[in-house]
């Protein structure tokens, strides 16, 4: 239900674009910071901006404001609003919030803005919004002054619309409280003249009652009116020695005295206040290049444009956005480490192997395999782990119950002998993560499972821990985060949520569940060493995702009808590049499961899906060949061929396609993880090969062959090569499939039931020199033998029935329609002394049509 509009309001020129000078965003941007802002913070940050309102956590109440992640609901009257800033996430940035008061003065917030160059016009503007449907709505006003008092400028919004324009019984009530959450534009242009160098901006309450009156403001922005400045940064990261080149471009439309001047600036977080930006010595023109780039370069550029002498003015020039220059350490070629395939397993996995033809001269290197994801179109590591024994390290929340992993792996239907876990408290982890991960400082586990109990248990990792975490994930091995671990609640295991590739939100809103998964994602992660079948349902004790969007592979989901609506019912929600419906995500060696909200329950579904996944993370080897079961031939073959020889037998053909994959192998220092390089790229195209066809004869034009009734027939057949197929009832349609050794099936050809024009060639009719005659397929088991008298000039005529027939000198062409029944058939001949000769034969016809052709004498 969407029941809101936005509506901009202006006057004179918008500049909403303008070069930037000041933003009031009320801070609150990063996701460790408190939902509200404490009293005491207010007062000192906000105290000679908010005049005559008194700070509170609770903003209700005539002469109260809060600076808040999200709008206080109070009851039915205040409507449900959150951050301008950053909209539906109540992780980041704060609004202001006011419950308007009786002050006659009206003002309430003020701020000055300093050493402004004369003739230039500002923009001054806020988003603003009434939050108290069926009160009385805001009423504000913008006002310019000098520093003696005099108004200069001034804007009456009249009265502000309620978010979105809607009522509390079709607004509050709703299931998406973001439906309501509209902000409305208010903004005024004011030039500046030799006398006021320095302005005040003033934002005016103009009611005098407190019923209703209740508003949220967010983002006072004063611009400085100019073209646009562009820049252009390399699309995707320059790598570490490389050279970058920013280039920008601006058009002046006579707002700048020529000649213009030019200035690059740099500055490590990009915010927009002018503390943070460096300007770059010597670099004054509209191209910046980086000769060199270094860790250092990575950040944000400005380019700054003035008329003459102004560039060193920071409220008298254009500036760019901030645009980000990231830096990576761009992967190396290693000098005689080939990579190659070695053919494919009888399961259709791909067989791998990597040998030095050159071998480095220091160093024992490990080895992690990156595979070509396509449709994320970036490279992604696969697991190098298949048929080989894994170890694991359960990190357990402390409670006895909560150690649960070790038992189910030990059990051989889950964990088939090859998984060897060994459980330690979050405590013992925390106070020396790298005893338990090393030994002679290298690490002995192949992955790290957190998380067994609802909340974690309140367990978090600690600043050094989360450091080891990461040192162990850089290194290639594995990680399965459990449920609740990533959450903001839990900041250092949030820390790491960009190495699941989830974006964490309040786990108040958002939270799906139930006692159901579906798989949604048909992959590697499926096959080895349980076969999870693709759109299966599975079941799980109740579990849910907390304020988390998935970004990465999402296996599987939580399907409707929820099995518990009533607890964990947000509906799905596709928001910051991600979905809160996930129950298993997965990105390069890092997963997180939903496991845990059972408080160390769990089914054997639940516990394969874990053995499955623990073997995917496993990716790290110092072996040099690997099994790769994440590169099945997933195509299918091409539709299958036919030909019709006779009426009951058909040569059919097909071939297979492979399905093509790309390798590389990154091979990193066990000792030193900056040192590494990569093999050649491998591409390789996984064809398992045309197994067969299935055929099935049925009375439906839309049927498909089914492999597991009696009625189908399988055909085994080779690539290319026909195989030959007896048809059993003319009558019925034919439906035909090809297989191939993974499992692919083509599309289904079917061919229709033999019409009755349809001919068969009686070569089972025997007579010297004469018939050369065809019968329709309905005709089954025919056979006459017809004996010559002798040869001799004549003519010729065919009886059918009684008393019918046709003479033909030539050839003979004839079609009639019989019912089903039988027939004398008789040919007569007459011979050029005028004798005459009848054969007959009665035959026992299953037909409609019977067509005669090319009879020759």
């Amino acid at each position: 239900m969407v029941c809101c509009v936005s509506v901009v309001h202006a006057q004179n020129t918008d500049c909403s674009n303008g070069t930037i000078l000041f933003r009031e965003d009320f801070g609150g941007n990063s996701p460790l910071d408190p939902p509200i802002m404490s009293n005491q913070d207010m007062q000192l940050l906000y105290g000679d901006k908010i005049i005559g309102y008194t700070p509170s956590q609770n903003p209700a109440g005539a002469g109260f404001y809060s600076i808040r992640k999200e709008g206080h609901h109070h009851g039915d009257w205040w409507i449900w609003m959150d951050d301008h800033t950053h909209p539906y996430n109540y992780t980041r940035g704060y609004l202001l919030q006011v419950d308007g008061n009786s002050n006659s003065s009206g003002q309430f917030y003020r701020t000055k803005i300093d050493n402004l160059c004369v003739g230039s016009t500002l923009y001054f503007s806020m988003w603003a919004a009434s939050v108290a449907p069926g009160f009385q709505r805001a009423n504000l006003s913008i006002i310019i002054e000098d520093l003696t008092g005099t108004e200069l400028q001034r804007l009456n919004t009249g009265e502000i619309p309620n978010a979105g324009g809607c009522n509390t019984q079709n607004c509050v009530s709703v299931s998406d409280p973001f439906a309501c959450n509209d902000w409305t534009h208010y903004g005024i242009t004011f030039t500046i003249t030799g006398s006021t160098p320095s302005v005040i901006f003033k934002i005016m309450n103009n009611h005098s009652g407190s019923s209703g009156n209740d508003f949220v403001i967010d983002d006072i922005e004063i611009r400085l009116c100019t073209p646009s400045v562009n820049v252009i940064v390399p699309v995707e990261a320059v790598c570490l020695g490389s050279s970058a080149q920013l280039t920008g471009s601006f058009i002046n439309d006579g707002t700048f005295n020529p000649p213009l001047e030019y200035q690059w600036l740099y500055s490590i977080t990009g915010d927009l206040y002018h503390e943070s930006w460096v300007a770059i010595v010597g670099e004054n023109s509209l191209t910046l290049n980086i000769p060199n780039v270094t860790a250092n370069h990575q950040g944000y550029y400005r380019l700054a444009v003035a008329g003459v002498g102004n560039i060193n003015l920071e409220n008298c020039r254009a500036m760019s956005d901030p645009m980000f220059l990231e830096v990576i350490a761009c992967e190396i070629q290693c000098e005689g480490l080939e990579l190659y395939t070695t053919g494919t397993s009888p399961e259709g996995c791909l067989g791998l192997k990597w040998q030095w033809l050159q071998l480095k001269s220091t160093g024992a290197y490990g080895f992690t395999l990156y595979q070509w994801n396509e449709v994320i179109g970036g490279w992604q590591t696969a697991s190098t782990n298949y048929d080989k024994t894994i170890k694991v390290l359960n990190v357990y929340p402390n409670i006895a119950n909560s150690n649960t992993l070790k038992t189910w792996m030990d059990d051989p239907a889950i964990g088939l002998g090859k998984i060897t876990v060994t459980p330690v408290t979050m405590t013992s982890f925390n106070a020396n993560p790298d005893a338990h991960l090393k030994s002679g400082g290298e690490y002995i586990y192949d992955a790290i499972v957190f998380g067994s109990w609802d909340g974690n248990n309140s367990q978090d990792l600690n600043s050094t821990s989360a450091n080891a975490v990461r040192n162990f994930l850089n290194s290639g091995r594995g990680v399965l985060f459990g449920h609740d671990t990533q959450r903001n609640t839990m900041p250092n295991f949030a820390e790491l949520a960009d190495k699941i590739n989830i974006h964490l939100v309040s786990d108040q809103l958002y939270r799906r569940g139930s006692e159901r998964i579906k798989v949604i994602n048909d992959g590697f992660l499926l096959k080895y060493p349980h076969l999870i079948s693709y759109e299966s349902i599975l079941t799980i004790p109740l579990t849910h995702s907390s304020g988390q969007f998935a970004r990465g592979v999402v296996w599987m989901s939580f399907p409707d009808p929820l099995i518990n609506p009533n607890i964990f019912n947000a509906p799905v929600t596709e928001m910051y590049g991600g979905t809160n419906d996930f129950y298993l995500t997965t990105w390069n060696n890092a997963a997180m499961i939903q496991t845990g909200h059972s408080n160390g329950a769990a089914t054997d579904h639940e516990k394969k899906v874990i053995a499955n996944t623990l073997w995917y993370a496993a990716q790290f080897t110092t072996d040099t060949t690997a099994k790769i079961c994440s590169a099945l031939d997933l195509a299918a073959p091409d539709t299958p061929t036919t030909e019709r020889h006779s009426c009951h037998l058909i040569e059919i053909l097909s071939k297979d396609n492979g399905s093509l994959y790309r390798f590389y192998v990154k091979a990193t220092n066990t000792t030193n993880y900056a040192d590494t390089c990569i093999s050649n790229i491998l591409d390789v195209i996984n064809e398992s090969g045309l197994r067969g066809f299935y055929i099935s004869e049925d009375n439906n034009p839309n049927g498909v062959p089914n492999p597991f009734s009696s009625t189908t027939l399988f055909m085994a057949a080779t690539n290319n090569q026909f195989v030959t197929y007896t048809v059993q009832d003319l009558t019925k349609y034919i439906h035909i499939q090809a297989i191939d050794s993974a499992g692919n099936l083509s599309e289904v050809v079917t061919l229709e039931p033999e019409p009755n024009s349809v001919v068969f060639y009686a070569n089972n009719i025997y007579y010297e020199n004469l018939p050369d005659t065809t019968f329709s397929c309905k005709e089954i088991n025919f056979r006459a033998e017809i004996e010559c008298m002798h040869t001799a000039e004549g003519s010729l005529k065919w009886f059918i029935g009684v008393d019918e027939y046709v003479e033909a000198r030539d050839k003979l062409e004839w079609n009639k329609t019989f019912e089903t029944g039988n027939y004398n058939i008789k040919m007569q001949v007459r011979f050029a002394n005028g004798e005459e000769a009848m054969i007959s034969n009665i035959l026992n016809m299953n037909v409609f049509w019977i067509k005669m052709r090319n009879v020759r004498y």
